[in-house]
């Protein structure tokens, strides 16, 4: 009786199990589909590319036609001599309801001699044996277009020339062309003074981000500025800290490597060393051998004034 009873309760588990499986929309086709996406990515193959997609597709944020899609996709392959993709891990499906099923995985980037990763995404749409991609993206893009759709300018207010007054620092963004992901006169944003005799920032490769005021690190008594600067992809973004040095702004520290993670938890960058006259303790995130395993660290260093 009681072995009875314990086969009576093992079959129910794997009942729920294979319910579960099944609320998980797994399916066959369309994870090989996503490899196929992946493989036509890495050949750089928009014929092959364009057999995926749906006449019209959400590509990062934007409505477009699928020849649109393909055109800036074109784009970035010719840009990158060494661009490849590859799926690293498992590819999670979710039933979005409709006849659309959400595909997620961690998507690995070759492009300009770097490797980064990104929370990728791809939405299919259909049925049986026939699907299309309805929509791709990525979790940072995603965050990253909701932060820009709000927010044009930032600002911050400080003593940066050490004249004993306030001066409002306010970053200045670059004519930005999400569809493409580029920007008309190239990705540079500033970052301008309400003193107008205290020089620009220039920051290159930035599309955003929320100017710092860090407060006077290498006690020469200007406050020190920092950025996280917006990308259009990827959590990878190195931290800058400027200081005012004889009317020219410099790196007070190196720049140093940041992720996702990091902010995620409420890290600050760089905050003053209270042990330690003339350094400042940064937290950085350093990425191991091991590619799923993220790194957060604490260094003191040497503050330049």
């Amino acid at each position: 009786m009681k072995n009875t009873i314990l086969l009576s309760i093992f079959c129910l588990f794997i009942f729920n199990a294979r319910v579960g499986l099944a609320q998980t929309a797994y399916n066959p086709v369309i994870a090989s589909l996503a490899q196929k996406w992946a493989a036509a990515e890495s050949a750089k193959d928009t014929a092959a590319m364009s057999k995926l997609f749906a006449r019209q597709a959400t590509f990062y944020g934007k409505k477009l036609k699928r020849p649109e899609c393909m055109r800036l996709k074109a784009n970035i392959y010719r840009k990158y001599a060494d661009y490849n993709v590859t799926i690293a891990g498992p590819v999670l499906l979710t039933d979005k309801g409709e006849g659309m099923v959400q595909s997620s995985f961690l998507k690995q980037v070759i492009y300009g001699g770097k490797t980064k990763k990104f929370e990728a995404y791809l939405t299919w749409q259909g049925k049986g044996d026939n699907w299309q991609i309805i929509e791709e993206s990525d979790k940072t893009t995603d965050s990253n277009l909701v932060k820009m759709q709000d927010i044009k300018e930032h600002t911050v207010k400080g003593d940066f020339n050490g004249d004993g007054k306030q001066e409002t620092a306010t970053l200045v963004l670059p004519q930005i062309d999400g569809e493409a992901m580029e920007c008309e006169g190239g990705c540079d944003s500033r970052i301008t003074f309400s003193d107008h005799a205290i020089p620009d920032i220039v920051i290159t490769n930035c599309i955003g981000g929320t100017p710092v005021n860090h407060g006077d690190l290498n006690d020469n008594n200007t406050y020190e500025i920092g950025i996280n600067p917006w990308w259009f992809m990827g959590c990878w973004r190195p931290y800058l800290v400027y200081t005012l040095i004889n009317g020219k702004w410099d790196y007070a520290v190196k720049p140093f490597s940041t992720y996702c993670d990091q902010w995620e938890q409420g890290y600050a960058p760089i905050v003053k060393d209270k042990n330690k006259k003339g350094y400042a303790i940064i937290t950085y995130t350093e990425q191991p051998e091991s590619p799923d395993e993220f790194k957060v660290k604490h260094k003191s260093v040497l503050v330049k004034r």
